[in-house]
């Protein structure tokens, strides 16, 4: 689509409009006539990317069914990865219909805009190509949410008609819930830590070390590089992705030898375990094991493996 927009543009710019009125001169400028051309491809890009970011796959979509995508995908990861509280989380995604319902009705549009405007900001950042426009990356507007289903709860217990000592310990109640469940998961929450494997590496690690960083550990990796976090100042060798042929994890170990820290994180199905105990298969035990939430690290000193003597 954006392909078609632009090579109609294209074609209305090679050739000089033909304008007789004085007060249009100006456009017969090629310099200006290049300017409103770049100027309307720009506005052709923002509007296409603003549609592919609301969900667009490549076949007719409705705009607002994109649109819900995404929002759909953006509550559903703030009631399960950010609030995290199970049976709880699917109370709390029902209240947040009532609480639209009560800013629509009572015209609360500071509310609205609280919730509203930072997403459809970001929506322009990525239709901008500044910043993503992904689930994971607005969950910064979880503070939002959580107006919008404090406001369900009060239309709820008004068309319930629940006196004003009801609404209190209803109020309390469900706050009080929340809380002691997000106090029992301790904080902060911990999901996938990698810093911590990769401080232990900082700490434990000798000047000819080298790691064998697993794909799915890559991108958490290269976030910490790119911030300028304190990364131990050793040679990386970035592991492929071999799901369905894990002999060619074995194939990758093989081209090392010596001491070598294998980082995981994000591992898929028993990929982890089929790494290791192969190792093990071979002789080849840890000689240091760390264990964080959801990543690992170990210390093996390779001897230079043959590839046909991976796991068969």
């Amino acid at each position: 689509m954006r392909e078609a927009v632009l090579s109609r543009l294209a074609a209305l710019g090679s050739g000089t409009p033909d304008i007789s009125a004085d007060g249009m001169a100006p456009f017969r400028d090629p310099l200006l006539k290049n300017r409103a051309l770049n100027a309307s491809r720009s506005v052709c890009h923002l509007c296409s990317d603003a549609y592919l970011s609301l969900g667009y796959t490549g076949r007719a979509r409705p705009f607002l069914l994109g649109l819900a995508g995404v929002l759909g995908g953006f509550l559903s990861n703030v009631f399960t990865d950010c609030f995290r509280l199970d049976h709880l989380s699917k109370l709390l995604a029902l209240l947040f219909l009532p609480g639209l319902l009560a800013i629509w009705k009572t015209k609360r549009y500071g509310a609205a805009c609280l919730f509203g405007l930072p997403l459809v900001i970001h929506l322009g950042l990525s239709a901008l190509r500044l910043y993503p426009f992904d689930t994971r990356l607005i969950l910064y507007a979880a503070p939002g949410v959580a107006i919008v289903i404090a406001l369900g709860l009060e239309e709820l217990l008004r068309l319930l008609k629940a006196g004003t000592r009801v609404s209190r310990v209803a109020s309390y109640g469900l706050s009080a819930v929340v809380v002691i469940m997000f106090w029992r998961q301790g904080f902060p929450i911990e999901l996938e830590e990698i810093k911590e494997s990769v401080d232990y590496i900082s700490r434990q690690s000798m000047e000819k070390d080298q790691i064998y960083l697993y794909y799915g550990a890559a991108p958490a990796f290269s976030f910490y590089q790119d911030t300028g976090y304190s990364l131990p100042s050793l040679q990386v060798i970035h592991g492929e992705k071999h799901r369905g042929d894990q002999d060619k994890y074995m194939e990758e170990l093989s081209a090392l030898g010596g001491r070598t820290w294998v980082l995981i994180s994000h591992p898929f199905a028993e990929e982890e375990t089929f790494i290791v105990d192969s190792l093990a298969e071979r002789g080849v035990v840890p000689l240091s094991t760390f264990q964080a939430k959801g990543s690992s690290v170990y210390l093996f000193d390779l001897p230079t493996l043959k590839p046909e003597e991976g796991s068969q």
